[in-house]
């Protein structure tokens, strides 16, 4: 996710005590756990220590397919809601430009009786970046 630096550079001009939020859904088949990681990065890619996100424990999916034969999300793939907090030690955000996600596995192995097969997947869809704050009339 990049560009956020112009994006919140333009609300920081008129907003205070500035919170910011990011909520998506995401579907996974895979028979596995996963811990998705958020690195908050300014516009040269140096990791901002000062920013704070949790990580996003995904649960292992059923083992089915992520889409069906018309390519759409298949009955098997639940979507699991989730919305998080990105927080600063020192109130300042102005420097985020970036967030990279990693993802990886929270276990040595799968869920259940099967394995990962090339037909399950992960899809992230619906992802919103909510900026907000007290709006100051200058």
């Amino acid at each position: 996710i990049a560009g956020l630096q112009s994006s919140i550079g333009e609300a920081s001009d008129m907003l205070s005590n500035i919170s910011l939020g990011l909520k998506m859904d995401i579907c996974n088949t895979m028979p596995l756990g996963l811990r998705l990681t958020m690195i908050p990065l300014d516009a040269n890619d140096n990791i901002i220590e000062d920013i704070e996100i949790d990580d996003l424990v995904i649960r292992a999916g059923s083992g089915g397919k992520i889409l069906d034969e018309n390519g759409a999300l298949s009955a098997d793939a639940v979507p699991q809601k989730f919305s998080f907090a990105i927080t600063s030690k020192s109130g300042d955000i102005s420097s985020l430009d970036k967030l990279a996600m990693t993802i990886e596995a929270t276990s040595n192995s799968t869920t259940g009786s099967g394995g990962l097969e090339s037909a399950q997947g992960l899809k992230i869809s619906n992802l919103v970046f909510e900026v907000s704050g007290d709006i100051e009339f200058k």
